[in-house]
């Protein structure tokens, strides 16, 4: 068993196999075969090969998933197999260090700060567990270790002749009535996307929300008769001429969904990807300019969310109220709303303030006068 360059010692488990242990000193050989004794002394067992991926899933199913919404626990399992197990998963946990965790936090702290919290608390959870259940002595997760991550850049919502300058850019593509239909309801993307003919009331122009399909990885969704929230199942109004677009569109079309994938299935995050490119093609940052494609090159990066918060927008200058806004919005925090309203009202009211502090403040307006209060003698 000996490794060439390495001293090796070795000791008998209570299970009577050997455990091996390398160092390159007879300093550190001492100093881990100590560690070792006492990680034994203390009730650990040196024999568990338990991973660091069959922890978190130990951790998630027991400790996650019963006690939240199946959609946050759906969205914690994305980031999850996404982002935090590529980097562990193989290893087990007796071999984790502190230096170790703190290169996976390096890792993790490139994303957004939602994500990287939600992988420190799967590292500290699953640890924990291996501590209270005799897998390591010390969790390796040290408590001054903090999440990354960064800030999402505040959306802003598409001004009205941008709006226009989209759905002209975008038409004729299968696109078109996607952009359409989010600007004129503001539906999230998995209401759009879980959104079925039985839904829709061409006769009184409403569309009933009360699906949502979730991207579970690259190829696997779920449909929900739920949505993401109990506010999110709603009935909203249609602009007539949507309706009509909406007719013309189920006329010949063979699929259960409104919105869907070349072959008329329910889209999957890759296929979607796809069909989203049809605009990011030809408006936006990316826009291209090929033989085949015109496209319009602006600043405005439009999602999805984009559309929804233009939506917002534009019932908030239609006079709507908050209420009725977050209602529409399917917001089952109204704080969410009001923080859409609250940044309108400064952008909508920046220019006649400006214009009002610079009249104030000009040299050629007239001073007040400050009425005296004694006699001169």
């Amino acid at each position: 068993m000996a490794r060439k360059g390495y001293l090796t010692a070795s000791f008998t488990l209570p299970d009577g196999k050997r455990k091996y242990v390398y160092a390159k000193t007879q300093e550190e050989l001492d100093e881990k075969v100590f560690q070792l004794k006492m990680q034994l002394h203390m009730g650990v067992d040196l024999s568990d090969q338990t991973t660091v991926g069959e922890l978190i899933q130990l951790w998630y199913t027991a400790e996650v998933a019963p006690n939240i919404k199946s959609n946050t626990a759906t969205n914690i399992k994305c980031v999850l197999n996404k982002h935090l197990l590529p980097l562990c998963s193989e290893y087990t946990a007796k071999e984790v260090t502190p230096v170790m965790v703190k290169l996976w936090l390096n890792e993790t702290g490139k994303l957004n700060k939602n994500a990287a919290k939600t992988c420190l608390r799967a590292l500290k959870g699953a640890f924990q567990l291996a501590e209270e259940n005799g897998v390591v002595l010390k969790s390796p997760v040290l408590a001054r270790y903090k999440p990354g991550g960064f800030d999402y850049k505040e959306r802003e919502a598409l001004e009205p002749d941008a709006e226009v300058a989209l759905l002209d850019a975008v038409e004729g593509t299968r696109a078109y009535l996607f952009v359409w239909f989010a600007l004129a309801t503001g539906v999230r993307r998995g209401e759009a996307c879980g959104l079925r003919w039985d839904c829709v009331d061409l006769e009184n122009a409403t569309v009933h929300i009360c699906r949502n399909l979730v991207f579970l990885d690259h190829t696997k969704t779920e449909l929900r008769d739920t949505t993401k929230t109990p506010a999110g199942d709603r009935v909203i109004p249609l602009p007539l001429d949507l309706r009509d677009a909406l007719r013309e569109e189920k006329s010949h079309s063979e699929s259960l969904f409104v919105f869907h994938d070349t072959k008329g299935a329910p889209f999957c995050a890759g296929s979607f990807k796809q069909f989203w490119k049809l605009v990011s093609d030809r408006y936006g940052p990316e826009a291209k300019q090929t033989a085949r494609i015109h496209g319009t090159k602006t600043d405005d990066n439009v999602t999805p969310h984009v559309l929804r918060h233009t939506y917002a927008t534009r019932c908030f200058e239609a006079g709507m109220d908050i209420k009725e806004v977050q209602y529409l919005m399917g917001h089952a925090d109204p704080s969410v709303t009001l923080k859409i309203y609250t940044h309108y009202c400064k952008k909508s009211r920046e220019a006649a303030t400006f214009s009002k502090a610079r009249t104030a403040r000009q040299r050629t307006t007239a001073v007040p006068q400050t009425a005296s209060t004694g006699t001169e003698n």
